[in-house]
């Protein structure tokens, strides 16, 4: 009934039968899961390679943030939750295990920052990070978004607010971008 609702749904059949990408074993998905009140964005990684459902132990790790009502968000094929506030369940939901898999697997240590992103994610490749620019920079162009087209630089908001509302036509634009009047530009 509610997006929320879904994201526990999901989360619960990864903890128990497991998650794995079917094209990359070590990739992880998301899913961008709303209702008539709200949009998420969720992600899911695997368990690690040593994981079987015998082992009593989670078969992934989630996480699932709010885009803000009034705002924008976009996924292009990386991890986009950065900082995980699980201290502010309106905006943030997660696995149990989010902290521990991290430690358990030597991607995070505790009393370092924990960002989502980072730990389970990585940085891509450029052509994940150039969409992302793109796609947040044609929704608000007057944040002055900014691309070198190295993905470990190019870091972007999780959402942000359109400095007009996007209508579908303005969805399409988007999405038929070929980064047209700046210096990535494809169709030169």
């Amino acid at each position: 009934r509610t997006a929320r609702e879904a994201i526990r749904l999901i989360g619960s059949m990864v903890d128990e039968y497991g998650f794995l990408y079917y094209r990359a074993p070590t990739a992880g998905v998301a899913l961008p899961i709303a209702d008539k009140n709200e949009i998420w964005l969720m992600e899911i990684f695997g368990p690690g390679k040593d994981w079987t459902p015998a082992s009593g132990k989670p078969g992934g790790v989630w996480c699932a943030r709010r885009i803000p009502d009034g705002e924008v968000g976009c996924s292009a094929n990386r991890s986009r939750i950065g900082e995980v506030e699980l201290n502010d369940p309106s905006h943030f939901i997660a696995s149990a295990n989010i902290h521990s898999l991290a430690q358990e697997l030597g991607f995070w240590r505790p009393g370092e920052p924990f960002i989502w992103h980072d730990v389970y994610g990585g940085p891509g490749n450029t052509n994940n990070s150039m969409r992302e620019w793109r796609a947040l920079s044609l929704a608000a162009p007057s944040l002055g978004l900014k691309a070198t087209g190295d993905p470990a630089v190019d870091r972007y908001p999780f959402s942000v607010k359109p400095d007009k509302p996007v209508d579908v036509p303005a969805l399409f634009r988007t999405m038929r971008d070929g980064y047209e009047g700046t210096e990535f530009d494809l169709t030169e």
